[in-house]
C-alpha cells in the first residue's frame, strides 16, 4: 500500500491535519485517489507524520469505494484483505474478482495472486465469480475477462456431467464378499481446489484388480478374525449388514492375511490386501473427475448461490443418495450398499467408515507416475473415503489423511483388495 500524490495534501508534516482533512473531504466528494489513500492510511495506521489509527474496517470502506470506481491500486489492495482475511472474511472468491479487475486495469502485481486465488475455488464458485468479473470489466470498459492460469486445473468448469454406469465384471469368494474387477486405466489424482496434499498428478494403473463391493462387514470380519470389535453392534446392529469399525490398520492387514490363509481361498490362489491409496481413489472416481464420484454435490452449489440470491436452498443434496455422512447418519454406521453405488458398482466409497489404504502417508510425486504405492516409510497409513461423523467436504473422492497404524476408533473399517495374479 502506498500513498499517492494529491495536491500536496501530505507533502507537508507541519500541515498534517490539513492534509488529512484534505483528503477526508476530497474522498467524501467521490475523489478515487482520495478514497485510495485513506484506505491505505487506515491500512497501515501510523505512518511517517501521519497519527492515523490502525482500522481494517475503515481500510476496507474506503478502498472499496474506490475500487468499484475501477482504482486499479485499490482493487489490488483490497484483493489483498480478502485473500488474507484481515478484517472482512477470507474470501477467495471475492479476492479473485478484484484480483482480476486490477490485472485488466494493468495492475503488475495482480495476476500472480489472481492466480493463487483461482486455485482455491470450486467450480460453482468460478462460475459465479467470473460473472461478477465480467460485469464489472464492463462497467470500467476494460475489455475481455483475463483468461484463468494455465497451468491450473480447469476442468472444474465442466463438473456437471452424470458419469455412465459400467457393469463390470463381478465375483464372490468362499465366505460370501463380493468383488468388481476394476480395469486397468490413467487418471488424475488429486484435486487442484482441495487441499494441499491433494496436489493434481497423472496416475497409470497397469494391471486390473478386484475392489471389495462392500466394505468389510462385522459377520465376515468375525467370521475369520473371531472377534468383533465395533462400538455399533448388538440387537440394533446385524453383524451381516453393518460395516466393522474400531479397527488399526494392523488389525486390517492381519484379516487380509488370515483370509488369504483359508483352505478355500488358498486353493484358488487368491491373497487379498488393502488397496493402495491410487487404486482406492482411481476405483473411487469410476471414470470421473469430479469432487464426487457422482459429480459435485449440488448442495454445497446450492448453499453457494443461495448466498448471493440466485437460489432458494431446498436442503436437497445428490451426497445424501450416497453417502452416510454426519448430516444424515444419525450418529453412527449404517448397513453396507444402504446407498446408491459409484458408476462401477461399489457402494459407500463416500461416508460410513473410514477406509484404511496399503501407502505410508506421504507428499504426492510432482509428476506422473506408473503404479504408485505411496511413500516408502513413515509414521501413518493413509485412510480414505469420509466417516458417518464427517462433512461433505472430508468425504471428498480426493480427500486423504494419515493415522498411526495402532490408531483405532469407531470411524474406522476397510474394504479388501484382490489381485487376479494373487500379487
Amino acid at each position: 500500500m502506498c500513498l499517492l500524490p494529491l495536491g500536496g495534501c501530505f507533502d507537508n508534516p507541519k500541515n498534517k491535519n490539513i492534509g488529512l482533512q484534505r483528503t477526508v473531504n476530497l474522498a467524501n466528494a467521490g475523489n478515487a485517489d482520495a478514497q485510495y489513500n485513506l484506505g491505505v492510511l487506515y491500512g497501515r495506521g501510523a505512518w511517517k507524520h501521519f497519527d492515523v489509527p490502525q482500522d481494517y474496517a475503515e481500510a476496507v470502506k474506503w478502498l472499496r469505494l474506490a475500487a468499484e470506481q475501477g482504482h486499479a491500486n485499490a482493487q489490488f489492495d483490497l484483493g489483498k484483505l480478502y485473500l488474507h482475511g484481515f478484517d472482512v472474511p477470507e474470501d477467495y472468491a471475492e479476492a479473485y474478482v478484484w484480483f482480476s479487475v486490477a490485472a485488466a486495469g494493468g495492475h503488475a502485481d495482480a495476476a500472480g495472486l489472481r492466480d493463487n486465488a483461482y486455485s482455491q475455488l470450486k467450480a460453482v464458485q468460478i462460475t459465479l465469480a467470473q460473472k461478477r468479473v465480467a460485469e464489472l470489466l464492463k462497467k470500467f470498459g476494460r475489455g475481455k475477462q483475463p483468461e484463468p492460469p494455465g497451468t491450473l486445473d480447469n476442468s472444474a468448469l465442466n463438473k456437471t456431467n452424470r458419469p455412465t454406469s459400467v457393469e463390470l465384471p463381478e465375483s464372490t469368494n468362499s465366505i460370501g464378499m463380493e468383488f468388481k474387477l476394476i480395469p486397468a486405466g490413467t487418471f488424475i489424482m488429486g484435486d487442484a481446489s482441495g487441499e494441499d496434499d491433494e496436489t493434481p498428478h497423472e496416475v497409470t494403473l497397469t494391471n486390473p484388480f478386484k475392489m471389495g463391493v462392500h466394505e468389510v462387514t462385522q459377520a465376515q470380519y468375525e467370521q475369520v478374525m473371531g472377534v468383533n470389535p465395533s462400538e455399533f453392534k448388538g440387537a440394533d446392529y446385524p453383524v451381516q449388514d453393518y460395516p466393522v469399525e474400531t479397527v488399526t490398520w494392523d488389525d486390517a492387514v492381519e484379516f487380509c492375511r488370515r483370509l488369504s490363509e483359508l483352505p478355500a481361498e488358498k486353493a484358488a490362489g487368491n491373497v487379498y490386501r488393502l488397496p493402495t491409496e491410487a487404486e482406492w481413489e482411481y476405483a473411487c472416481r469410476a471414470g470421473t473427475t469430479t469432487m464426487y464420484s457422482f459429480g459435485d454435490d449440488e448442495d454445497e452449489q446450492a448453499e453457494i448461490l443461495s448466498k448471493v440470491g440466485w437460489l432458494e436452498l431446498d436442503d436437497e443434496s445428490d451426497l445424501r443418495d450416497y453417502a452416510w455422512y454426519l448430516k444424515y447418519s444419525g450418529g453412527g454406521t449404517h448397513p453396507v450398499g444402504g446407498k446408491k453405488p459409484n458408476a462401477w458398482g461399489l457402494y459407500d466409497m463416500h461416508g460410513n467408515v473410514w477406509e484404511w489404504c496399503q501407502d505410508w502417508y506421504g507428499d504426492y510425486p510432482s509428476g506422473s507416475v506408473t503404479d504408485p504405492s505411496g511413500a516408502k516409510s513413515g509414521a501413518d497409513r493413509v485412510f480414505r473415503g469420509g466417516s458417518w461423523s464427517m462433512t461433505p467436504e472430508h468425504c471428498r473422492s480426493a480427500t486423504r489423511f494419515g493415522g498411526y497404524p495402532w490408531y483405532r476408533n469407531s470411524y474406522f473399517g476397510f474394504r479388501v483388495c484382490l489381485s487376479p495374479s494373487g500379487k
